[in-house]
C-alpha cells in the first residue's frame, strides 16, 4: 500500500498528489511473507471513535481516530510505523528506523542508545487551496561525524536533505556544520558539508599553544634543568653578598658624617677659647 494512496484516500475530495514531496510518493507498505510463505497483513489497523483513544482490558492503548501500524519503506530503509489519520484533516506518520549509515556518518536514536535507530515524523496536513497537501518530514537522532556526537534533526523535502549540526572539532573548537544533499535514498546521499567555526576558536587555539608550552618545560631532559638551578642559585648569592656590601657602605658613610660632626665640634670649641682668651687680654690694657 503505498503512502500515495492513503494521502489520496483520507485527503478529501479534490487532494492533489501531484506537488507531493518524493519522500513521500516513494514510501509505503510492502506485503511481508512469513517462513511459511503465507504473506501476512501489513498493516494492520484499528479505529477508535473517541478522539481520546482507548485502552482495552489488557492494558493496549488505541488512539483515536484511525490508525494503521506495520512495516513503511521511507527513504529506502524500512522501519516499523505507526499513522494515525484523521480524515481531511492531517495524517502523522512515526516511523522507527535501524541504526544508519549515512553517507559515511552513523546515525542512532541518541548516544546512550546505539542499537535504536533514528525517529522519522512525517506530517500530511489537508485542506490547502490549491489541494496540494502541506508536507514536512524530519528524522531526528544523534549523529556520530570527525569524532563527536551530536543531535542532529535533518529536514527532507523535493529539494533535498539539510542539517544543521553543532559539532566539537578535535577537541578544540565549536562549529556549525550545515549538511546537504540531493534527495535519494539514505544509502546514496552523498553530502556537501560545510563549518562556520565559532568565536571559541581563538581562546581554544591560545589555551592549547599554552598547553604545549607547559608539557615542553615538564618534558625538558635533567642536564639542561639542573644547570638552569645552578645558576638561579648562584644569582640568588649574589645577590645577598651585594646587599651586604650596601649595608657595610652605608655603615661606612655613617661613621664619617659622624666623625666629622664630631670634628667640628672640636674647632668651634677651640676657636671659642681663642676669642675668649684675646678678650680677656684687650680687657687688661
Amino acid at each position: 500500500m503505498p503512502l500515495k494512496d492513503i494521502v489520496v484516500n483520507f485527503g478529501g475530495p479534490g487532494v492533489n498528489v501531484k506537488g507531493l514531496p518524493q519522500v513521500v510518493l516513494d514510501a509505503g507498505f510492502h506485503p511481508m511473507v512469513g517462513s511459511d510463505e503465507k504473506v501476512a497483513p501489513n498493516p494492520t489497523f484499528s479505529f477508535v471513535v473517541s478522539h481520546l483513544g482507548h485502552t482495552t482490558g489488557e492494558g493496549h492503548f488505541y488512539p483515536g481516530g484511525l490508525t494503521l501500524r506495520g512495516q513503511l519503506r521511507l527513504l529506502g530503509e524500512e522501519g516499523s510505523a505507526e499513522i494515525t489519520i484523521i480524515p481531511s484533516q492531517q495524517l502523522k506518520v512515526n516511523v522507527t528506523l535501524p541504526p544508519l549509515n549515512v553517507s559515511g556518518f552513523t546515525m542512532q536514536r541518541s548516544a546512550n542508545q546505539r542499537e535504536l535507530g533514528p525517529w522519522a515524523l512525517a506530517y500530511v496536513r489537508f485542506g490547502s487551496p490549491t489541494g496540494t497537501p502541506d508536507v514536512t518530514v524530519t528524522m531526528s537522532g544523534t549523529i556520530n561525524i570527525f569524532g563527536s556526537s551530536a543531535d542532529a534533526s535533518f529536514d527532507i523535502s523535493n529539494s533535498g536533505v539539510s542539517c544543521i549540526v553543532p559539532v566539537k572539532l578535535f577537541g578544540l573548537y565549536f562549529a556549525n556544520l550545515t549538511m546537504t544533499a540531493g534527495y535519494a535514498n539514505l544509502a546514496a546521499l552523498k553530502f556537501n558539508v560545510r563549518g562556520v567555526m565559532h568565536a571559541e576558536l581563538a581562546r581554544a587555539v591560545e589555551a592549547a599553544a599554552q598547553n604545549a608550552v607547559t608539557m615542553a618545560i615538564n618534558k625538558t631532559p635533567a642536564a639542561i634543568r639542573i644547570p638552569q638551578a645552578a645558576v638561579e642559585k648562584a644569582n640568588a648569592t649574589l645577590l645577598e653578598k651585594q646587599n651586604a656590601s650596601n649595608a657595610a657602605k652605608a655603615n661606612f658613610y655613617r661613621m664619617r658624617d659622624a666623625e666629622y660632626a664630631a670634628n667640628a665640634d672640636v674647632a668651634k670649641a677651640h676657636v671659642r677659647r681663642l676669642v675668649s682668651k684675646r678678650i680677656s687680654k684687650q680687657m687688661c690694657f
